[in-house]
């Protein structure tokens, strides 16, 4: 995990850089406490430069010039900023070139299969200096070009300069678990891990996207579309890569791969189901095993749900067969609250009793949050959506605090085995197909156990068909936003919303959300708390190739079997995960007092309200809105209150850079 950036301007266009990579490279500092690295291209000469951060010895073995001393125009500047996980050495220093200077690479991410990847190339003649997945994935460029992705197994966003060429090659993992974005416009491309890198390297001034923000407040949108929040900065969608010509300013971006799923509907073979079973069992263990790859201490985080339990027991078996470098005891990381509906404590300590496992256990308070506030809104450089962002924050903290470098988490899980309460309808879906309205009304009664469960379901579905339908405005009538948006906004309302939504099978949502942009949402929150604290998080759920082509090859009806959500993960671990855990139905996750501390900061949201805000807000309908807070005390976790209050911190932090 690191933090990466550069620039390439048409080699005409020749500017002295090197202050703005160094403002890039602080602004990056957080990603990468560990080494730093620049390349320039200045009149064709390409030139390795050190900086503040950079290890003492890699300059003294390479006769390094500081960035700081350099006066040279470039036509291409590379950053590096390095987290060392693997070969933590002065030969893992980026950027990074190939034997014949021809390659050059700045890579944030980690490669799992790299080691096999490594003798598959070494069989080819490439011959190999480091122990690093950075010089597997430069050679493995050399050798395959454009097609390297279909080899990668893992998680990435990478640049590489072909100096013979004079292009760059871009890419980002299938699922976007590694952050990218970029700017391009005046013969000039810029790219960075994060957005607010731009405006404080000087490339871009901060300006706020107004359409964003309507999608952002009226349609609960984040991130949706190539340009979100910061006008002009574009973010490289998962799954894709582009092309950078220098002396054409030609850029040209393309998918690498599309998703295949299975969509068929028949009935439950049970055979099929064990062998689902077994595979899945094979395939989640090995993903698992592979992502403990490091030479530092690997930790876990425990939410006390399924997924990271079964992270933290297949891990806890693992080590009792291998030596693994999370050490003679495994470290495992949870965040706990005092309110008992959301206290998932009994079940990490059932996970965790009679096990080589330490337990540590944060407990954020309200006044820690008001603290921290702008802190944690200044490294998400997005609105919260939720407080279980700063739990989540306060763990990867805690992971930091006890020497912990890398942490495994059960992000992905949800959207491969079908864990959230909306993939019900999907599932009906299928269900209708493969038994009709008898299978479904039996799957009803196994799904939803009392009445008032029912109930809240058919209205959530309601609401979906409203919201999807020729009757939207029946549900917009009643839409806040009509009192507290200002007026001028609505003009950006162009989303266009597909009826059939409630049509689709569940493999089909599923995929949507798996490789859309619901995960990449969850997977930026995750990276930017790890990052925060110098973590590496991975998520073998997320990120594993052999694991979702094998998750999106089994048909949507034996993913919640029997009325029960993730069936297939939870009759696979059954026998190593404690019995409270196997049958919990609820689904809290990072859960936090959402309403209690959003009522408890009024005078927080008051102190807000500034002219600035007043572009965006019907000020005086949001005044009233923040004293009105008390009427949320016994309503549900509302996170769609909260964002009207996260953007106007998340607008005076950006607005202080």
């Amino acid at each position: 995990m690191c933090g990466i950036a550069g620039i390439a301007r048409h080699p005409d266009d020749q500017h002295f850089e090197l202050p703005a990579l160094q403002r890039a490279s602080e602004a990056l500092l957080h990603r990468g406490p560990d080494d730093e690295g620049y390349l320039i291209v200045s009149d064709g000469d390409t030139v390795q430069l050190a900086g503040s951060h950079t290890q003492t010895e890699w300059i003294k073995a390479n006769k390094s010039l500081m960035a700081a001393e350099c006066r040279k125009p470039l036509s291409l500047g590379l950053l590096h900023r390095r987290l060392s996980i693997i070969d933590t050495g002065i030969s893992g220093h980026q950027p990074m070139s190939d034997a014949g200077g021809r390659y050059w690479i700045t890579y944030n991410g980690e490669i799992y299969n790299y080691k096999l990847l490594r003798e598959e190339l070494q069989s080819l003649g490439y011959i190999f200096k480091t122990k690093s997945d950075t010089e597997v994935l430069l050679y493995a460029y050399a050798e395959w070009g454009e097609q390297c992705e279909a080899h990668l197994n893992g998680m990435w966003a990478f640049v590489i300069y072909d100096s013979h060429k004079q292009l760059l090659f871009a890419s980002r993992d299938r699922t976007g678990v590694k952050p990218f974005y970029y700017i391009h416009q005046y013969r000039m491309l810029a790219f960075a891990s994060e957005q607010s890198v731009f405006h404080r390297a000087g490339w871009l001034p901060f300006e706020v996207n107004r359409k964003a923000v309507f999608d952002f407040l009226y349609h609960d949108l984040l991130e949706h579309e190539t340009e979100g929040l910061f006008k002009g900065v574009m973010e490289l969608a998962p799954c894709h890569h582009f092309i950078y010509e220098l002396h054409t300013d030609q850029l040209k971006i393309s998918a690498y791969e599309t998703p295949q799923i299975n969509n068929s509907t028949a009935p439950i073979d049970e055979q099929k189901l064990q062998n689902y079973l077994n595979d899945i069992r094979y395939t989640v263990t090995a993903a698992i095993h592979s992502h403990l790859q490091s030479d530092v201490p690997v930790g876990t985080c425990l939410s006390g749900g399924l997924d990271s339990s079964i992270l933290v027991s297949v891990i806890h078996g693992l080590q009792d067969q291998t030596a693994l470098h999370t050490g003679t005891t495994q470290h495992a990381f949870h965040a706990s609250f005092d309110d008992a509906a959301i206290n998932e404590t009994a079940f990490t300590e059932a996970v965790v009793k009679n096990k080589h496992i330490t337990l540590h256990t944060v407990r954020p308070q309200l006044n820690e949050l008001q603290s921290d506030l702008e802190k944690v809104v200044r490294a998400h450089g997005l609105p919260l959506r939720s407080f279980s962002s700063y739990a989540q924050y306060r763990v990867m903290q805690c992971a930091n605090e006890k020497g912990i470098k890398v942490l495994l988490d059960g992000q992905g899980a949800d959207e491969l085995f079908g864990g959230y309460y909306p993939y019900i309808a999907h599932y009906l879906n299928d269900a209708q197909s493969v038994g009709g309205a008898t299978m479904v009304k039996k799957l009803r009664n196994d799904f939803f156990s009392d009445a008032s469960s029912l109930r809240a379901f058919n209205r959530y579905q309601f609401k979906v068909w409203l919201k999807a339908g020729s009757l939207k405005h029946v549900l917009d009538a009643f839409h806040p936003a009509h009192r507290l948006l200002h007026k001028e906004l609505f003009r950006y309302d162009t989303m266009q919303h597909a009826p059939t939504a409630l049509t689709l099978g569940l493999n089909k949502r599923l995929q949507l959300d798996y490789y859309g942009t619901y995960l990449k949402e969850l997977l930026y929150r995750e990276d930017r708390n790890a990052m925060a604290h110098h973590i590496e998080s991975r998520v073998p759920f997320a990120d594993d190739t052999a694991l979702s082509q094998l998750l999106f090859s089994i048909p949507g009806i034996y993913k919640m079997n029997q009325g029960i959500t993730k069936y297939l993960l939870r009759e696979a671990f059954k026998d190593i995960i404690p019995a409270k855990v196997y049958t919990r139905r609820d689904k809290l996750g990072f859960a936090s007092p959402n309403n209690r501390w959003m009522i408890a900061l009024e005078k927080t949201w008051t102190d807000y309200i500034t002219p600035e805000l007043g572009e965006y807000y019907n000020l005086k309908a949001y005044q009233r809105f923040i004293s009105k807070l008390s009427t949320q005390h016994n309503k549900a976790e509302n996170y769609k209150t909260l964002k009207w209050f996260m953007f106007s911190v998340w607008l005076a932090v950006m607005k202080s850079k």
